[in-house]
């Protein structure tokens, strides 16, 4: 008898940045990592917001300087009406300042822009091993949340 083994579905991840370089490079580097999927990008509020229904997210990258609507408006939408999704907060803002309000308004770790982008995926895997309940130990460089 042949044995198989299940393989787990990809966690969805959605990037929301309004800097296409940015963007891209974040999309090429989830895509090294075989148990995450890019599901969407935006680079607005109400674009991400648009599309959610869609593309289902296990979790959201999300800048926090964007056109129009912030970062903190789609923390605060994410947290009220999709309270599963894992929030990382990815900005070139200063983190002593902005952390505490993205954590305020429901952010689950903040990472700033000048780190290395494998903080990144250390982060994801970081934020959905806690959701999971296996305790994480995280990046050095990363701000946890809760």
């Amino acid at each position: 008898m042949k044995e198989t083994s299940i393989k787990a579905e990809p966690k969805r991840v959605l990037i929301v940045e309004d800097h296409p370089v940015v963007r891209a490079g974040l999309k090429q580097l989830l895509l090294t990592e075989p148990e995450l999927e890019v599901c969407g990008e935006a680079e607005r509020v109400e674009e991400a917001i648009a599309m959610l229904d869609a593309t289902r997210p296990d979790v959201a990258l999300v800048d926090l300087a964007l056109p129009g609507t912030n970062g903190m408006e789609l923390i605060r939408h994410l947290k009220k009406y999709w309270v599963g999704v894992k929030i990382i907060v990815v900005s070139t803002y200063d983190e002593s300042i902005y952390g505490p309000m993205a954590a305020e308004a429901g952010a689950d770790c903040y990472i700033n822009k000048h780190e290395a982008m494998d903080q990144i995926v250390k982060a994801i895997h970081a934020v959905l091993a806690k959701d999971r309940g296996n305790g994480f130990d995280g990046c050095k460089t990363a701000h946890w949340f809760g």
